[in-house]
């Protein structure tokens, strides 16, 4: 899942929103993986990109958004 951060918005407060849209919950435990900046990595533009996982029951998600947004399900040890 991705998305960009608003004007206005913290790293976190958009993984929230992108979270909740890709599958309907809110108020779920987030942690920041890493940050990847490196200046090439995108030849058009400088992108920044902040990786969090999400810690979800596998019963509360909004299986048809998930699956609308290719979110799958991955072992931790993955």
């Amino acid at each position: 899942m991705g998305g960009f951060v608003g004007e206005g918005e913290s790293g976190e407060e958009a993984a929230s929103r992108v979270l909740k849209h890709t599958t309907g919950l809110d108020n779920i435990f987030l942690e920041q993986v890493g940050t990847f900046s490196n200046p090439l990595r995108d030849p058009f533009k400088r992108v920044v990109s902040i990786a969090y996982f999400a810690l979800i029951q596998i019963n509360q998600y909004n299986k048809k958004k998930a699956e609308r947004y290719g979110a799958k399900w991955m072992p931790l040890d993955d």
